[in-house]
């Protein structure tokens, strides 16, 4: 599944970043040149005992969506949704599909790690020829490299890394309109 054409970045990250963030930003900035990315993005690092919510970005509609179900006692914490989540994973095949220019995961986490979560849509993406970028924390790094059998890029978590790798794989109509604004800044 994997070879030197694949176009797979690992955003790796440690406890002082914020990968959501520059995600987050990152494709609203993708919308805005005119490309299509599709992807959930994970807001926050996890759910608390305070605030029991674990919210997601999904592109490409850009809302933003609760994936967790609180169960009603408090000490077993909070646990993904999974069927929401399979919801969630199931536009974004739609949109890989039809016209997705990037495909967003965040996180490759321990479901992914696992081989479970949403590895299926990183298949999907890399057998559509799709590029796509996945934060994953560096204690995850490892398990990601054995799945992409080594082929992928790794990234620091900081915006001009994340400009320079997308220039160089960006397709389509609105690549020439990026690399005017961001791809010419980062250079």
């Amino acid at each position: 599944m994997f070879d030197a054409q694949c176009d797979f970045a690992a955003l790796v990250y440690g406890e002082e970043d914020r990968p959501d963030s520059l995600l987050v930003d990152f494709a609203r900035d993708l919308r805005r040149s005119g490309f299509h990315p599709a992807g959930i993005i994970q807001l926050g690092r996890n759910c608390q005992l305070i605030d029991r919510r674990l919210d997601v970005v999904v592109f490409p509609r850009d809302e933003v969506v609760a994936v967790i179900h609180v169960p009603a006692c408090k000490s077993t914490g909070c646990r993904l949704d999974t069927r929401h989540l399979a919801s969630v994973a199931t536009e974004i095949a739609t949109a890989v599909q039809k016209d997705a220019d990037l495909v967003i995961i965040n996180r490759f986490g321990k479901l992914e790690a696992e081989g479970q979560g949403l590895i299926a849509l990183i298949k999907q993406a890399v057998s559509a020829e799709v590029p796509v970028l996945a934060a994953v924390p560096v204690r995850h790094f490892a398990k990601l490299l054995k799945f992409s059998a080594g082929m992928n890029v790794r990234l620091p978590c900081c915006r001009p890394a994340l400009d320079r790798w997308w220039c160089s794989v960006a397709r389509g109509p609105a690549t020439r309109k990026y690399m005017n604004t961001f791809c010419e800044i980062a250079k």
